[in-house]
Order: structure tokens, then C-alpha cells, then sequence
């Protein structure tokens, strides 16, 4: 039973991490423009900086739009944030299912590793929510 309960809760993390990847996104552009979101319009646009700077290495300027690129590091910033609460929620749920079904040995490396738990949780979120503050400042710079 217990092997058989592992099973499922390892399928279901494999098919909430899937859905980000899986699931497309779609918003509306004017047409003839390319409209990729998330990984793919990251990829993209560091492929046109690359080539702006060897554009711009051979004497012709080249301006960059800041408004881009704050754009492409709110993507990254919203795709990770999403990964550590994904991470979070689901090793969170592990932890107390294990806390509630395990015998007493199995609650007690579960309350030693909640302190792991719970400062990772601090990193996570207070790493993105000094980043985002960071980023606020700096537009208004």
C-alpha cells in the first residue's frame, strides 16, 4: 500500500511539473510578428541581443529597448517564481502526509527536516520578493 501510494504521488508531481512545459500560452500580437511566451520568447530575444551586438561590433549602432528587457526578466522571474511554489507546495504535501500516515521515528526526521524546509521556503520567496523589490526601485530609477 504504501509503495503503491508513492507511486501516485510521484506521478501526479512528474504531471503538475509537466503542465507548465506542456500547456501553451497564447496572447494576442499584430500580425507577422512571432508570438512565443515563456522559455521560447526568453531564447529568442537573447538571440536578437547576440545579434545586435555583432551588428553593432561591425561600426553600425544599434539602440536597445529597456522596455524589452525588463519584460524578458519579468518572464524569468514569473517561470522560476512558479518552479519554487510548484517545489514548495509539493514537498510541503510530502512532508505531512509523511508527518501524518508515519509511524514515530518517520515524525521525527520529519520534524528535523522541516527546518530545512522552512528555511528553503524563506530563500525561495525571499530571494524572488527582494529581487522584485530591487527591480521596482531600479524602473523608477
Amino acid at each position: 500500500m504504501k509503495k503503491i501510494s508513492q507511486k501516485i504521488i510521484k506521478i501526479l508531481i512528474i504531471t503538475i511539473l509537466l503542465q507548465a512545459i506542456i500547456i501553451p500560452m497564447c496572447y494576442a500580437s499584430p500580425e507577422g510578428t512571432e508570438n512565443k511566451t515563456g522559455w521560447g520568447n526568453i531564447i529568442s530575444s537573447g538571440d536578437t541581443f547576440v545579434e545586435e551586438g555583432k551588428t553593432a561590433n561591425e561600426g553600425e549602432e544599434v539602440t536597445i529597448n529597456n522596455d524589452d528587457i525588463q519584460k524578458e526578466f519579468n518572464d524569468m522571474y514569473n517561470i522560476l517564481f512558479a518552479i519554487g511554489v510548484v517545489f514548495s507546495v509539493i514537498i510541503g504535501a510530502m512532508l505531512g502526509l509523511k508527518y501524518m500516515f508515519g509511524s514515530i521515528e518517520e515524525q521525527v526526521k520529519v520534524k528535523e527536516s522541516l527546518i530545512g524546509y522552512v528555511i528553503g521556503c524563506f530563500v525561495i520567496f525571499g530571494a524572488f520578493g527582494i529581487w522584485k523589490f530591487v527591480i521596482l526601485i531600479l524602473a523608477n530609477v
